[in-house]
């Protein structure tokens, strides 16, 4: 699943080709599955200029004349300028310039939801502080933190609680702070918080000077995939020798997901 770098390069990427352009016309098709129940008619869209797009952890929010878009890519969700309609192509905006804007989204996990320019976004304003934001900063992490015994790592993917922050990151963060993934979120100290919060704005950070990473489905609006996979230090890498000291990696399971860390760097 596309997490905050993977989301906010995408964000650039149509702010790059469509700022301030118009939309000329919509085409949809098999939407079902991804308009939110109290989502207005995507073909409202048509005739709205583009005046910004806007990030909160995974969230996208296109702001439009009279109207925003708020977008979540989910899991096989891809943006892309000017490519030809493929079977999972789900929405297709139609710019001034002719150039075109489509969704495709194979496995429709991902979410569409259209509302008035007046209206509460409730799934935009629950989120927590974006992890990449100075309201992400080792204070809150430490006063959140304290009464909770949640996992560490599990408490990080909370969105209500941080945004932004997925498997991916959360792993490569956590390695790269010292701090075991198992750990009580309460029993964090003040400088563990401080590690936390610096390496997950830096890993972050370096991942979307790489354009994301790419696995298998993400891919910027220009086709491409990323490439921070070449610089995981321990995710997807069980078995491996850490690159710290040289024991073997360990994979764990928590809150469902698949957890990479070394159990002797990680405290």
């Amino acid at each position: 699943m596309p997490e905050l770098p993977e989301v906010e390069c995408v964000r650039r990427g149509i702010l790059e080709e469509f700022l301030g352009q118009r939309v000329k016309s919509v085409w949809s098709r098999d939407t079902g599955h991804l308009l939110e129940a109290n989502s207005l008619a995507l073909k409202k869209i048509a005739g709205m200029r583009l005046q910004g797009v806007e990030r909160r952890g995974k969230f996208l929010l296109w702001r439009m004349e009279r109207f925003q878009f708020l977008v979540h890519l989910g899991m096989t969700g891809v943006w892309s300028v000017s490519s030809p309609r493929q079977k999972h192509t789900r929405l297709e905006l139609v710019f001034e310039d002719g150039r075109t804007l489509s969704y495709t989204d194979p496995r429709q996990f991902g979410s569409l939801c259209l509302l008035d320019s007046t209206q509460e976004l409730l799934r935009w304003t629950s989120l927590g502080p974006d992890a990449i934001d100075d309201s992400f900063s080792p204070n809150y992490l430490l006063v959140a933190t304290r009464n909770s015994k949640v996992e560490a790592k599990v408490w990080l993917m909370d969105q209500k609680r941080v945004a932004g922050i997925g498997n991916i990151y959360a792993s490569e963060a956590l390695f790269r702070a010292h701090v075991h993934p198992k750990r009580p979120a309460n029993s964090l100290s003040e400088n563990e918080c401080r590690l936390i919060v610096r390496e997950t704005k830096k890993v972050m950070n370096l991942s979307i000077k790489n354009r994301g990473t790419t696995f298998s489905d993400y891919r910027q609006t220009n086709g491409r995939g990323g490439s921070f996979q070449n610089f995981l230090r321990v995710f997807q890498k069980s078995g491996q020798p850490c690159p710290t000291c040289g024991k073997s990696i360990e994979q764990i399971v928590q809150g469902g997901r698949s957890t990479f860390f070394c159990s002797h760097c990680q405290k």
